[in-house]
């Protein structure tokens, strides 16, 4: 089995704990969305911006709750709470998914023969590793560096990977 495949098939327990933290917070955002829109919901200035111009208290909405989609999602009283979760949990299995395929088509481009050695360091928001390798063109170093960014009224939470070959 080349060594590459060795390091991909291995992703997923390599980084079990990280997507283990990243799925829960996930799952907090999603909840401190809908509680920020219930929030808002009940103040007079909203009631009053309603009953102005709907169009416009739609779009504090939308921006409460951290975009449209996620709106949807925690406002619109389709989903109960393990609705919510599912969705959530969703968006997180397909940011995993990315993740993983980003790093795999950066080993698989970098023609990697062995590792020689490795070092990864995780920390709470995520973690660095830097390995040296084997490749069919020489020794090089590869370094994967991933973060959990964006959250609250920013943005939606989402992994940040960096993967580089030197």
């Amino acid at each position: 089995m080349n060594t590459y495949k060795k390091i991909t098939d291995n992703l997923e327990d390599f980084f079990s704990e990280f997507d283990a933290m990243y799925r829960e917070r996930t799952i907090q955002y999603y909840f401190e969305r809908k509680k920020a829109l219930a929030k808002l919901e009940a103040t007079d200035e909203h009631k009053q911006m309603w009953r102005d111009n709907c169009w416009e208290a739609y779009e504090y909405k939308y921006a409460v709750s951290g975009g449209k989609g996620m709106y949807n999602i925690v406002g619109q009283g389709y989903y109960n709470d393990a609705g919510i979760t599912e969705k959530a949990e969703k968006s997180v299995a397909a940011k995993i998914k990315a993740r993983n395929a980003t790093i795999t088509k950066k080993l698989v481009a970098a023609d990697i023969v062995e590792v020689l050695d490795g070092n990864v360091e995780r920390s709470e928001d995520g973690f660095n590793g830097r390995f040296n390798v084997e490749t069919t063109s020489g020794t090089k170093s590869v370094s994967i560096d991933t973060i959990i960014a964006g959250g609250y009224n920013i943005q939606c939470l989402h992994y940040r990977t960096l993967v580089k070959v030197k």
